[in-house]
Order: structure tokens, then sequence, then C-alpha cells
């Protein structure tokens, strides 16, 4: 069997669920190779999207906040012509790839699927991996073997947008094999130069460096003592980076900048407590990592709906502003048993594994979900109970 993987170049969320799927295929032997669904229109299209998308998130979050609520309530006929000729062109893909079987990490390639599985009659399996904890826009608009979904609150979400109950399976947001394993802390923190003892607090906003970095990054060093080591990752954002290291803001020495990095994983686990955006991959791996996490509403649109979900069910410590999100931190690290409950509500309600239930959902040629989205009218009656952060 072979698989192909539509994903999108709008950050790299679903690029990195792409490659999460794409290592447990390669682990049981599995062909697979990943696109960008926009490409299939055209790559011009494709780049000016997401060219798009990174300056609005990181420079005017509110219009794409506002984008998106939109999203929410049309019913997408402007992509008429172009999910058609994309469809055109993904059947003729899979049928010159000899693909088994379609798995997109992001709604338009789940969409041009269904396009071309009513229109120009593409036959092999499709599938939908959510990789944000609510239901996307245009979900509504298609059709496919399944729909493995996040968490088993998100499922209603799904219900009501019109996915059958029965296509619903809970798998989890896959993350990259180096998130599943663990390095020594002290290792970790020796091989990024970091100091062996104190705690450290890292403090990321995704890989385009959006949200109140800089301002975050002033009450963090106000409040802290000296002795708490300070991550900054500040992503692709150059001017953010800039700033930091060459305006006129000294850098304490017990602060570190780091522009883009391929070592998340081990800056993960060299640290003691995580702040960040409410992004669905980002949230997951410092899940799939037992790293307690500080999280702040940075950028409205689907991360509103997963700030939303995380602080409705009290999964992670968050605050309305940054000087309430701070004081947070600086309550945890002076009693990291603070941390500890929300760890463990981590452990009792998140899926594992999430590539490899996917991946063995797919090569079992399944077509119908898991009864691990049944409802229960307790089950109900307490997801409805709004719990408060007690700190």
């Amino acid at each position: 069997m072979k698989v192909l993987i539509l994903s999108e170049n709008t950050g790299e969320g679903h690029n990195s669920t792409a490659v999460a799927i794409k290592e447990a295929l390669a682990e049981v032997g599995v062909d697979c190779d990943v696109q960008d669904a926009l490409s299939l229109q055209s790559v011009r299209l494709s780049k000016f999207v997401s060219n798009s998308h990174t300056f609005c998130y990181r420079y005017i979050p509110r219009l794409y906040g506002a984008g998106y609520r939109y999203e929410e309530k049309i019913k997408y006929k402007r992509l008429s012509n172009i999910k058609t000729k994309a469809a055109r062109r993904l059947y003729e893909t899979v049928t010159a790839g000899g693909y088994g079987a379609i798995i997109c990490v992001h709604i338009f390639g789940a969409i041009i699927y269904t396009e071309a599985k009513n229109n120009f009659g593409l036959s092999v399996p499709g599938y939908f991996v959510a990789t944000d904890y609510t239901c996307s826009p245009g979900v509504n608009l298609t059709d496919m073997n399944a729909y493995f979904i996040p968490h088993k609150h998100c499922a209603r979400d799904f219900i009501r947008k019109g996915v059958p109950q029965e296509k619903l399976v809970v798998s989890g947001i896959p993350v990259r094999r180096a998130f599943l394993q663990k390095t020594e802390k002290a290792v970790a923190r020796e091989q990024l130069g970091l100091p062996v003892e104190g705690s450290i607090v890292l403090l990321a906003f995704g890989s385009i460096g959006c949200g109140p970095i800089l301002e975050i990054y002033k009450l963090l060093i106000s409040h802290l003592p000296g002795d708490v080591t300070i991550v900054v990752i500040t992503g692709r954002n150059k001017r953010i980076y800039n700033k930091l290291t060459e305006g006129n803001i000294t850098v304490p020495s017990n602060v570190r900048i780091v522009g883009y990095t391929d070592k998340m994983t081990l800056y993960m686990d060299a640290a003691d407590f995580f702040m960040t955006k409410s992004g669905g991959l980002s949230t997951t791996e410092a899940i799939a990592k037992q790293l307690p996490l500080f999280c702040i509403n940075a950028v409205p649109g689907c991360e509103t709906r997963n700030y939303e979900f995380f602080t409705k069910y009290n999964y992670v410590l968050s605050g309305k502003t940054n000087d309430e999100l701070v004081d947070l931190v600086v309550k945890c690290v002076k009693a990291p048993a603070l941390t500890k409950p929300y760890i463990e509500r981590w452990k009792h309600d998140f899926p594992s594994g999430a590539a490899d239930t996917i991946v063995r959902y797919v090569l079992s040629g399944e077509c119908g979900g898991h009864d691990n989205v049944t409802f229960h009218k307790e089950k109900k009656a307490k997801s409805r109970r709004k719990r408060k952060t007690i700190i």
C-alpha cells in the first residue's frame, strides 16, 4: 500500500503532523508522500496563501481572527472553481502514483478529496486528521471514511457540523517521534549550553513567532529572580529577534534568545515550564513531553477555540492578561507542585500514540469509527461543568 498525505504550508503545524504520520507509516514499511494540497491548484496560489497567512498571523492577528469567524459562517461557495481544478489534479495524482489511501491534515485537502470522490470517480479511502481542538470551518463539506479527532470532548462539535458519530475516531493529534522520546534534563541542558541547576522557563510562540513575545519577556525578566533561566524562542520572526538582541533592550545574563531552531524537543526536555500560544500542535507536543503549560490567547481564530477548550476543561494554566499569566509562572516557579494536577489530567484524558493509531486504522481498511465517542449522561454533565483554576 502507498499513502498520500495532503498538507498545507500555513505555519509548521500541519506539516509536522504530516511528518509524524509519515514516520509511523515508515516504521511499518509503508511508502508515503506528502504534498501541499493548495499546490494541486497552483504553486503560486500556495505561496501567496502561505505568505499572507504568515503576515496576518504575525502582524495583524485581529484580521486573521475576523477571517476565521467569517469562514465559520459561510458555506465555501467561493471555493467552487478552485476545488474543482484541484480535485481533478488530485485524481490524476492518485491514479498515476498508485496510492491506496489519502490522509488529509488540513481541511482544504479534505474538501478537494471529497470533490474528487463525488465528481471524478476517486475511489480510494480518505481520512481527515484534525490538528486543532475544534471542528474546522468547511468540515461540513467533506465526506471522509473517518475523522481522527484530538479529544473525546471535541466529538460534539464535529457531530453538530454534520459528521456522523460512527465516523469519529478519538486518536489525539500526531506528534513527531522526537516528542515521544525524553532526553534527561541535565543532558539536554548540557547539550544546549544551559545551566544544569535552577529552573528554566521556556517562552515560544510557534515557528512563525507571533503573539506578545516582547511584552511577556519584559514581564518575566522583571518578575522572576536572577537564578531562573529564561529561554525565548522567536521562531522565524526576525523582527522580534532583532529587537531582543540588537535594540535598546539589555539582555540579562540569565536570558537566552534563540531564533528559529530545529531543537525544540531538546529545549522542551531542558525546561521546567513552557509559555506558549494555544496552537493545536504546540500544546499537544507539550502534553506529550509532560511539560507544565501556560497558555495565552495570542491569535484569534482556531487558536481561540483551542484556548477555550483548554481553559474550559482546566488543562492549562492561563491568564486573561500577560500580567496574570506571568504571575502564575512566578507562583509555580516557587511551588512547582502546583502544576501536577494539570499533568495528571493530561495522563488521564488525552490519548497517546496518535500517529500509530491512525496508521493502524488506515491500514486495517476500517470504515467506521470507534465507540470511544459514545456519550453517557454522566460524562455529558461533567463536561459542561466549568472548573476554576485556584492557585
